[in-house]
């Protein structure tokens, strides 16, 4: 089996919002993109792509601490793993996320703003900014696709990266920036594997391969 497609719903509690200060005919921010014909919503694939690349960063360094710490966000990753799943490579399974689309709820809100003076409590000259953002209670179904993997085999390595791809999918609580205000907070739901069946991510024996594993190719062994 070469070929897998992965599906899910995002559920956002909050705005998507990252306050750029932009306003841009078709953006409402750097990570929300408005359709023009549609005037719908969507996340670009690079960003459903960095919200998950975090989760699994977070998740190789839980199970295998002396993996190298990571650069920036367009960095190459530094455990192997991360780079099969995250950066195209010859020869190597090729993972594809593709833009969350918009199902429904939520609406576009644009916020007018200044800077003000803290001396004087006045708006400074020129610092008017149009911040626009999506409200929360919108929901979004993701889409992403495996092709040329042995995913089929519990015992290749494909496998075992495919269970730390939804080990950070399902971790995944939030998209954009100022997630520790709420905003872009996601919860996820429908979560769909074809043709195989979900693993059990709370099954230990399997976590404990993914940790060998992972410390394994970290440690050049």
């Amino acid at each position: 089996m070469k070929r897998f497609e992965l599906t899910a719903v995002w559920r956002v509690s909050g705005s998507l919002h990252i306050g750029t200060g932009l306003s841009r005919n078709g953006v409402a921010d750097r990570i929300i993109r408005i359709g023009p014909s549609t005037g719908r919503p969507m996340v670009p694939g690079d960003a459903v792509k960095g919200a998950i690349r975090g989760l699994a960063e977070r998740t190789v360094r839980w199970l295998a601490p002396t993996t190298e710490p990571e650069g920036r966000d367009d960095s190459v990753p530094k455990h192997p793993a991360l780079r099969r799943l995250f950066r195209v490579q010859s020869g190597e399974a090729l993972y594809r996320f593709f833009p969350a689309i918009h199902i429904k709820g939520g609406k576009p809100v644009s916020v007018a703003g200044t800077s003000i003076n803290p001396e004087t409590g006045v708006a400074r000259d020129e610092t008017l900014r149009v911040l626009q953002s999506w409200s929360g209670g919108s929901t979004f179904r993701l889409r992403i696709e495996g092709r040329g993997g042995e995913w089929l085999d519990s015992n290749s390595r494909d496998y075992l990266d495919l269970i730390l791809l939804l080990a950070a999918l399902v971790s995944t609580d939030g998209i954009g920036g100022h997630k520790g205000t709420g905003q872009g907070a996601v919860t996820i739901e429908d979560l769909q594997l074809s043709p195989l069946a979900l693993p059990d991510l709370a099954d230990r024996g399997l976590l404990e391969r993914l940790q060998q594993s992972l410390i394994r190719e970290v440690n050049g062994a």
